[in-house]
């Protein structure tokens, strides 16, 4: 994987407004609680092998005792960034969970794993 721009970290904070498919996926795992997952690997990984660039966004969610942490997965047109599609998200529902901060850094784990088992 290439660091964008060829020399810029691959993970950063970004505001809220950059964030909505995985704020989106977040709300909905804590509102039905329940995990969620609309991902198709393949379709991917020949996005990436065809040259589109990827971006995945992460969110974790708290409230009460419950939990979620998401990511959404977006291909963009490296000839054309505002040509953007999103391919699928992934959404886990925690019970007994301990924070947001918790949250945030399990849903950032979970895209994580999912850049690893597209490497494959």
């Amino acid at each position: 994987f290439v660091h964008k721009a060829g020399y810029l970290a691959t993970q950063d904070w970004r505001p809220r407004e950059y964030n909505a498919a995985a704020d989106t996926v977040c709300n909905i795992v804590l509102d039905r609680q329940h995990s969620v997952e609309s991902l198709d690997r393949a379709r991917v990984v020949k996005g990436i092998l065809e040259g589109s660039g990827m971006l995945i966004f992460s969110d974790g969610g708290f409230t009460g005792s419950n939990g979620a942490d998401a990511f959404a997965v977006i291909l963009v047109n490296t000839s054309m960034p505002s040509d953007r599609l999103l391919i699928g998200h992934k959404g886990i529902y925690i019970q007994d969970a301990s924070s947001a901060f918790q949250m945030e850094l399990l849903a950032a784990d979970l895209a994580i794993e999912f850049v690893q088992e597209v490497k494959q």
